[in-house]
């Protein structure tokens, strides 16, 4: 919040920030369970729930939470005087998604391109005024609906592009040793086909597709690649 002196193009100078910004609430879930965890700033647990919340998970799924979210997350967390939550793998669909090419990458026009329900509507700035200013208990419910949509939403568009996300083996965050191989992407122990092999720097293994969608090669070396360094003579 802070004190302008014009509608249009304007730089803010540090003195004139009244209050600066914060969390006002969060929501999350966990893939594949139908519970939404939701906080807002009213509750006094807020940060400290979403510090165990992170910490419980091995990675965190977001939609520029790479640029946004966690860094205002961190910030949040610094003033309240928590420690940094446990280390955790960062999956930001945005990335995924400017690897294609799409008219627009808001996560509104994303979802409902790929045949998926959008964001809640009706989100316009007097909602937030509504809760800054009044504290209004109808507004806050909104933007708790809306937040937890947005989770919804998120997690949809994971499952749909999961092929294409780039993330860590699932398998190595198994609670027991895995000895056959698995796909890295689901899991799966037998829903994937050999088709054909793939060269690397180290050598050729097989290469694999999964019905998930996800291409991924064998552990094993069938052809290892030798160079040699050739001199020429002096």
């Amino acid at each position: 919040m802070a004190y302008v002196w014009s509608l249009f193009k304007v730089t803010i100078p540090i003195q004139s920030i009244v209050k600066p910004g914060e969390i006002l609430c969060f929501a999350s879930k966990f893939v594949g369970e139908k519970k939404v965890y939701s906080r807002c700033r009213n509750d006094p647990d807020m940060l400290t729930f979403l510090h165990k919340q992170l910490s419980e998970a091995d990675g965190i799924i977001s939609y520029n939470g790479a640029n946004f979210d966690h860094k205002w997350i961190n910030g949040q967390f610094l003033l309240a005087g928590l420690p940094p939550p446990a280390p955790f793998v960062v999956i930001d669909l945005l990335r995924t998604i400017r690897t294609f090419r799409f008219t627009s990458n808001k996560l509104d026009y994303i979802s409902q391109e790929l045949g998926m329900r959008g964001k809640t509507k009706g989100m316009d700035f007097s909602i937030w005024r509504s809760i800054m200013e009044d504290n209004d208990p109808k507004a806050w419910a909104k933007m708790l609906r809306y937040n937890r949509n947005d989770v919804k939403i998120t997690e949809a568009l994971y499952l749909k592009i999961k092929p294409w996300v780039k993330h860590p083996n699932v398998n190595l965050y198994e609670k027991k040793v895995i000895d056959e191989m698995r796909c890295p992407a689901c899991g799966s122990a037998d829903h994937f086909i050999a088709r054909g092999n793939i060269a690397t720097a180290s050598g050729v293994y097989k290469r694999y597709s999964c019905n998930c969608g996800r291409w991924f090669r064998g552990h094993e070396q069938i052809a290892k690649i030798n160079v040699k360094n050739k001199t020429s003579p002096a």
